[in-house]
């Protein structure tokens, strides 16, 4: 394992604006799937049970990475920045409101692209049928429909959220970076100008110090996998 005080290599190292709107889609969507498998490394050694199963459980881990499968939904169902930071706050949501969900292998790929259908509901303009989100994330519009209504209902309907609070989870999605990028793969991102944000925390969920590993397939997303 590598030390959590590890120094990352100077070429890890990239440089992003001071504010998220900003910043470059790819990189707001490297920082995310950076968190996404900090946080399942820690949870995948968490036992599932029957009594902590949920519908966002898929029976195997799906045969594609987190990387290829956010970056897949990002190309072909043209997926905001702001849609990509909305995924860890409907993570802490969930998580206040129901002490079974996690993020593991099991259920990330289903959670995503749900809270990307749901997110991009809520602050996109424009935006793709359920169809299409269901064709590009590899499951039926059937379950897809089904997912979308456990997820506003577990979290209360609690869909929109304000400019300053995408910036905070911004701000420290980045600062985490800079602490836990010491892992093969992993990116370590500055900001280049000092915000003026107070240094809140963001969720425990999404903010806890897990460590990093990614995980590599190139296998092209299949149905049945999901």
């Amino acid at each position: 394992m590598y030390p959590a005080n590890a120094t990352p290599h100077p070429s890890t190292t990239c440089h992003v604006p001071e504010y998220f709107h900003l910043a470059e889609t790819n990189d707001i969507l490297q920082l995310v799937v950076d968190m996404f498998n900090r946080l399942i490394i820690h949870n995948d050694a968490i036992p599932v049970t029957p009594n902590n199963l949920t519908r966002f459980h898929s029976r195997a881990s799906p045969n594609i990475s987190i990387n290829d499968y956010l970056r897949r939904i990002v190309k072909y169902a043209s997926v905001e920045k702001s849609v990509l930071l909305l995924l860890l706050i409907y993570i802490d949501r969930i998580c206040e409101r129901s002490k079974l969900f996690t993020i593991s292998s099991l259920t990330a790929h289903r959670f995503i692209i749900t809270a990307v259908t749901v997110g991009s509901k809520t602050i996109s303009d424009i935006y793709p049928t359920n169809t299409h989100f269901a064709k590009v994330g590899g499951i039926s519009v059937v379950e897809l429909n089904l997912l979308e209504v456990e997820m506003c209902t577990t979290i209360n309907w609690r869909l929109a959220v304000t400019v300053e609070v995408l910036q905070q989870y911004y701000v420290n999605l980045v600062r985490t970076s800079m602490t836990q990028a010491a892992y093969p793969n992993s990116h370590q991102y500055r900001i280049i100008k000092k915000h003026r944000y107070p240094r809140h925390q963001m969720g425990y969920y999404c903010i806890h110090q897990y460590r990093y590993h990614r995980l590599y397939s190139t296998s092209p997303i299949k149905r049945s996998d999901m």
